[in-house]
């Protein structure tokens, strides 16, 4: 069979070999499928997902890294070694535990890396990773009160 290029979305579906590989408009490779209505399938799942990150993304309150807020939670996050609920308590709550799952949620949706727990004590911990969106690196700290993002390294 004949290698062919087509475009689905703003992607494009490039028959090569056995294979169908799917880049985006710079060329960036996306993916890879079997079939071309493959292929088809995951544009549409990379355009759900990127559309839920940009809901995500647009609940986070933006900080300037500037700001001594800013600083205090960068210094938390660099400064931390604890990841996970056992590192920083002997036992722990469910709502502990159900806390710890909603911020895996949004570090999956984000497609962040990185994570740690910055701060905790005995009632309460916040929660950070890094993630990019746009060519841009940010650090998103969570708190029991609201979800911060902060442009790092500019």
């Amino acid at each position: 069979m004949k290698n062919y290029k087509i475009t689905y979305k703003n992607y494009h579906i490039i028959k090569f070999g056995d294979d169908f590989i799917i880049t985006d408009e710079h060329g960036t490779t996306k993916g890879q499928a079997t079939t071309e209505d493959g292929a088809k399938y995951t544009i549409d799942c990379y355009i759900k997902k990127e559309e839920e990150k940009q809901k995500v993304f647009d609940t986070l309150k933006e900080i300037k890294n500037t700001t001594q807020k800013a600083q205090q939670y960068l210094y938390n996050y660099n400064s931390s070694d604890c990841t996970e609920l056992y590192h920083c308590y002997n036992s722990y709550s469910n709502a502990k535990r159900n806390a710890f799952d909603y911020c895996l949620n949004l570090f999956k949706k984000l497609n962040g890396y990185s994570y740690n727990i910055p701060t905790h004590c005995i009632m309460t911990f916040t929660f950070a990773f890094v993630f990019d969106y746009e060519g841009q690196r940010y650090l998103c700290y969570i708190t029991p009160t609201q979800n911060y993002k902060i442009k790092i390294g500019d």
